[in-house]
């Protein structure tokens, strides 16, 4: 890959953990603030309690993908981002610029997602409590 396609792609990365990450210390001041605590008891804070407070705001989904982008960026510093983790064919870029963080090829997602939907259960047609004998008719 091209040494400018992976600079973009660097900056990329960075500029989406920034965000996630302000967005998690924004609503630490705002709880700091909400609790009437004083501006100067956020930087007293130690950095464990920091990083647990962030991870606690977190959801989940976001912290998924903080550790996805931390971890393509390790892959750029090594020399091996863009490369599929399971068939190790290179990710085409296009699909690098719309998920810079993703581990597989297009491929590769696809047949995990299609064994994925094998293996998870089928739920109950109907939720449990819900009446359909209003819906039966006398047809016959």
């Amino acid at each position: 890959m091209e040494t400018e396609f992976l600079r973009r792609i660097h900056d990329v990365l960075a500029d989406m953990r920034r965000h996630i990450v302000d967005a998690a210390h924004a609503e630490i001041a705002e709880k700091v603030d909400d609790e009437g605590d004083g501006p100067g008891d956020v930087f007293d804070v130690a950095s464990a309690d920091r990083t647990r407070e962030l991870q606690a705001l977190l959801g989940h989904r976001d912290r998924h993908k903080l550790i996805a982008i931390e971890q393509a960026l390790v892959r750029l510093d090594a020399g091996d981002y863009g490369i599929c983790d399971e068939c190790e064919e290179e990710i085409a870029e296009g699909r690098l610029e719309l998920l810079p963080f993703t581990r597989l090829c297009v491929t590769c997602q696809a047949a995990r997602e299609r064994e994925e939907a094998q293996h998870r259960p089928a739920g109950p047609a109907v939720r449990p409590g819900v009446d359909l004998s209003a819906l039966e008719t006398d047809d016959e």
